[in-house]
């Protein structure tokens, strides 16, 4: 999935092509297991993003204060 939406495909057409490849039928609840695993890895980073970026302001101003 995160491919396909890197590639600039739209949720909804990536879940078309997943059903496809995977040969899942309309009713399978499959897109949005693979869905929530993207969103999951995506939250991940954007959290570890934020997290990398308050340590270094952090440390940036510690530095900063010191004699």
């Amino acid at each position: 999935m995160k491919r396909l939406i890197s590639e600039g495909k739209s949720m909804q057409e990536a879940i078309e092509d997943l059903r496809v490849f995977y040969g899942w039928s309309k009713n399978s609840d499959m897109p949005q297991h693979y869905a929530r695993a993207y969103f999951e890895g995506e939250l991940t980073e954007l959290s570890s993003e934020r997290m990398e970026r308050a340590i270094e302001s952090a440390r940036n101003s510690y530095e900063g204060n010191r004699i």
